[in-house]
């Protein structure tokens, strides 16, 4: 089909559905998924094209939607354009290492642009496909569980009721843990949805070294307050606010966000309170001003999750100090039982999609129960989800397995991703921390996207780790998460 010949079909239109009723030899279904931004992923596609019985492939760019819903694909570089005998292959994303659509079109003349019908107009015109599309991992790999991610939080439910009934009868708790313990987790997926299904709202906000918390305070207030602001219009409105809190507090701006969203009360959660503690005293002062001053206004609620080895640096300022005393809730590594239910829980919930057997055993092993295994397990979960060679052979056309040999193909066996060979997180290179040296270090090559640029160990056996860039998307001047560039004694 020509570019011309295109306005007469429609995307419902032009999709016609073969089905197989017996599974092919050496054949299997491969994974599909929505995906609502492919900008810049790049793809491939296979096709037929007369005169080449055998088949050609076709290397393309994925640009965005259209007003027709439909997805533009660019040529890639020199090589095989998208022509007839290419209509209706399946698209596959190199970055998603699924299939996102189906070619329908592509232009006769220049650019050699393609267009595909993306993978969610499919499944409305078949839905039997949806049992071939999965969702997007249940993994958070280096990042916290968000309050959007309640529903694929394991592991901490025992401890997520008792925080969350801890906050509720107390104006001031302070969660501590070792780095890596999942406490961002804990107190956003876990402790945010039950508070706020209790009737509170709920703001969070993250202090960062360098910057006002004040600012970071009215900049999470701001939006329960006035809901109905742009986001530029909050950017105008937010120094009015700070300037009410320095003069009267937060007592009348957290009663008028009671008011006006009609909830119970109010959560403020502080989270990774030990970037504050690396900064200026005087921003300090400014926040404990403001959150742990005593009494709090009876209707505001705040949490703080705080790295256990900046404790004793709270403790000894006067007023965080006495607002954590007698109020702290510790947060211990995970027991093996949680591990297993971590590693398990969220594929069981995927229909059609398990581990080979043998997995779980040999991913817990390797996990071990060091402390701040928690970000290093989600990681390689989330690499053995996304990597394109973890489904066997199925056994019925839509059961796939998370393989084991995944593991090593991949590059993310936890063996081979201890603690110790990279930051635990971004708070340690804020602080200055040195990052403790493997001792045994194997040449590791880390995914695309994983920025590294955290501080090098100074002793320790010779070793190199081979780092891929980070996606030209990312900002300019952003912290990266961890990572590690190389080591040698």
């Amino acid at each position: 089909m020509t570019r011309n010949e295109r306005r007469i079909f429609s995307a419902v239109d032009d999709v016609a559905v073969l089905r197989v009723e017996t599974a092919m030899a050496q054949g299997r279904p491969v994974r599909m998924v929505d995906a609502p931004d492919v900008w810049g992923h790049p793809a491939r596609i296979f096709g037929f094209p007369e005169g080449r019985p055998a088949g050609v492939w076709h290397a393309g760019v994925l640009r965005s939607r259209q007003a027709d819903g439909w997805i533009q694909t660019d040529l890639a570089s020199d090589g095989y354009r998208v022509s007839g005998g290419f209509s209706g292959s399946p698209v596959w994303d190199e970055d998603l290492s699924a299939v996102v659509g189906m070619v329908v079109v592509a232009e006769s003349g220049e650019p050699g642009a393609s267009y595909l019908i993306p993978t969610d107009a499919l499944l409305r015109d078949w839905e039997p496909l949806r049992a071939l599309t999965l969702p997007p991992s249940p993994f958070r790999g280096l990042a916290p569980f968000q309050e959007t991610d309640a529903a694929t939080f394991h592991g901490r439910e025992e401890e997520s009721e008792e925080l969350t009934a801890k906050v509720a009868a107390e104006h001031q708790v302070c969660l501590v843990g070792p780095s890596g313990s999942g406490k961002s987790s804990l107190a956003l997926a876990g402790v945010v949805p039950r508070l706020r299904a209790r009737g509170f709202s709920v703001g969070i906000l993250r202090p960062a070294a360098g910057s006002r918390p004040l600012s970071a305070l009215a900049a999470a207030l701001l939006p329960l307050l006035e809901p109905e602001l742009s986001v530029v219009e909050r950017l105008e409105r937010t120094p009015a606010l700070v300037r009410v809190l320095e003069q009267q507090g937060v007592a009348d701006t957290v009663t008028a966000i009671r008011e006006r969203q009609g909830t119970r009360g109010l959560l403020l959660v502080v989270d990774q309170f030990e970037e504050l503690l690396v900064s200026d005293p005087g921003l300090v002062d400014e926040l404990a001003g403001a959150l742990y001053t005593a009494p709090l206004p009876p209707d505001l609620h705040v949490l703080t999750t705080l790295r256990a080895d900046f404790l004793e640096k709270a403790l000894t300022h006067a007023q965080v100090g006495a607002a954590f005393r007698n109020r702290l809730y510790a947060l211990g590594a995970p027991s093996p039982q949680q591990l297993r239910h971590i590693v398990t829980a969220p594929v069981t919930g995927v229909p059609g999609v398990g581990y080979e057997a043998g997995l779980v055993e040999r991913v817990l092993a390797d996990a071990g129960e060091e402390p701040g295994t928690l970000p290093l397990l989600g990681f390689t979960l989330d690499r053995l989800w996304r990597n394109p060679a973890r489904r066997s052979a199925p056994s019925s056309p839509v059961t796939a397995k998370i393989r084991a040999s995944s593991l090593d193909s991949s590059a993310t066996g936890i063996s081979c991703w201890r603690p110790e060979t990279w930051c635990a997180s971004m708070t340690s290179a804020r602080a200055g921390r040195r990052t403790p040296t493997p001792s045994v270090c194997p040449t590791v090559t880390f995914p695309r996207g994983i920025p590294t640029s955290m501080p090098r160990p100074t002793a320790g056996p010779s070793c190199s780790v081979t780092t891929r860039s980070p996606p030209s998307t990312a900002p300019s001047g952003s912290m990266p998460p961890c990572g590690v560039d190389s080591c040698a004694t």
